[in-house]
């Protein structure tokens, strides 16, 4: 392989590596060129011979080395089970230092809104994350496992979470593509143009001899592929890479998009702690693209932040703060979580939004609200008599023309609330 004036030399004996090394010398005497001999490096992967063999150029004998870099992507003979052990760690380390970049940049604009950091995102952090992906599936989930942490973390941070939210919201809500499922699609992709090149290139020759080598049961970047597409968490169509066309492969790639589209709604659908944006009233999405929703896109941050709380019961209402073990206090049964204000009923947000009356402040707060809702849009107040409490708070979140004066009524009730301590001693 050459890249440039990176030239990558393979064998599978120590006689063919050495008489491979002896006609690069001579090609590059005929052409006036010079080896470095000092960059020139040998890796030995699998059990070594021994004694150890010499390698030369020239009067030089060649190190042999455990842990080398080929266009950008880490090689190490350490970790015989992930030969791209490296690889993960340097770029995980690169995306770790691009989000903080893109955090720090904060500090001098102000917050950023969540359509921005996805773009910065998919611009600074999932280069990062997807690089080499092609060339090394994700066969073992531990593989891209500190990748993943790096995409749950600037998720969060960008809906302003916490560490323990659910994991699904993180791509429903914002629209990014899981990790693990990006890195897989990404390299079937890649399957698709080794497929597109003539038979005489070079790089489907490899991709034959590799189905070979799967026809007979051998370890390949194919069985590889699969184990990834294993690894997904969900099921998915097998893909007969012996028999694979483009058109089959860009297939089995929507069939994967659409099995982790119904996988996420099945995350969502299937805990109680996500009432609020089950069945959501919005339009139906295109099935290609998990769109960022628009209450993420009120102007006012803090707003924001309280009504994304809200929504993916991020809160430190009492009806999710005291589902917690606290050290001496134990978790409570759902009907103890008791509202902090008038005690009267459980602490869930449509209780403090619609209908806990305990202060004068918060009633006042409500009525101010209400006004202005119903004069904006006049059919929620049908919505308030037809519905029940948790329909009726979906109602008038998902009413795009007052979701910036919902996010403030959220924002005000929630500071009302959190003014006055949780007890978590009284039952």
């Amino acid at each position: 392989l050459a890249q440039a004036d990176d030239i990558l030399l393979f064998s599978t004996t120590p006689e063919g590596l050495q008489m491979k090394l002896r006609e690069l010398e001579l090609w590059a005497s005929r052409n006036f060129l010079l080896i470095n001999q000092v960059k020139t490096k040998v890796m030995i992967f699998g059990t070594a011979p021994s004694p150890a063999p010499e390698f030369t150029i020239g009067n030089r004998v060649l190190e042999i080395s455990k842990n080398e870099k080929y266009v950008g992507i880490s090689f190490t003979t350490e970790a015989r089970a992930n030969t791209f052990r490296d690889h993960y760690s340097a770029k995980e380390r690169a995306a770790w230092w691009s989000g903080h970049n893109i955090w720090s940049v904060e500090d001098k604009t102000g917050r950023l809104p969540p359509k921005e950091l996805r773009q910065l995102y998919m611009a600074r952090v999932d280069c990062h994350l997807t690089y080499g992906c092609d060339v090394s599936p994700d066969y073992q989930k531990s593989h891209a496992g500190k990748l993943l942490d790096v995409q749950k973390a600037f998720l969060r941070r960008m809906l302003r979470v916490g560490s323990r939210s659910i994991v699904s919201v993180l791509y429903t809500e914002t629209g990014v593509m899981p990790l693990l499922t990006r890195r897989y699609l990404l390299c079937v992709r890649y399957l698709a143009y080794l497929l597109s090149l003539p038979q005489s290139h070079l790089a489907r020759r490899a991709l034959n001899a590799m189905m070979v080598l799967d026809a007979g049961n051998h370890r390949s970047w194919i069985k590889e592929l699969r184990e990834a597409g294993a690894n997904l968490g969900f099921v998915i169509p097998v893909l007969d890479v012996l028999n694979a066309s483009e058109q089959s492969v860009e297939d089995h790639c929507s069939a994967v998009v659409t099995a982790m589209e119904t996988d996420l709604q099945q995350s969502t659908d299937s805990t109680d702690k996500l009432y609020l944006i089950q069945g959501r009233k919005e339009p139906p999405r295109a099935r290609q693209d998990l769109r960022s929703l628009h209450y993420l896109r009120v102007d006012i941050a803090p707003h924001r932040d309280a009504l994304t709380r809200i929504l993916l019961s991020e809160h430190l209402l009492a009806v999710e703060r005291l589902r917690w073990s606290d050290h001496a206090f134990p978790s409570l049964p759902r009907h103890q979580r008791l509202c902090r204000l008038c005690r009267l009923d459980v602490e869930t947000p449509e209780h403090a939004l619609l209908t806990c009356c305990a202060t004068r402040e918060l009633v006042d707060v409500r009525n101010q609200f209400l006004s202005k809702l119903y004069g904006e849009a006049p059919h929620l107040l049908a919505d308030a008599y037809r519905l029940t409490q948790p329909g009726f708070l979906q109602s008038i979140i998902y009413d795009k023309s007052t979701v910036s004066l919902t996010a403030k009524f959220a924002y005000d009730v929630l500071e009302i609330f959190y003014a006055t301590p949780l007890d978590r001693s009284r039952p």
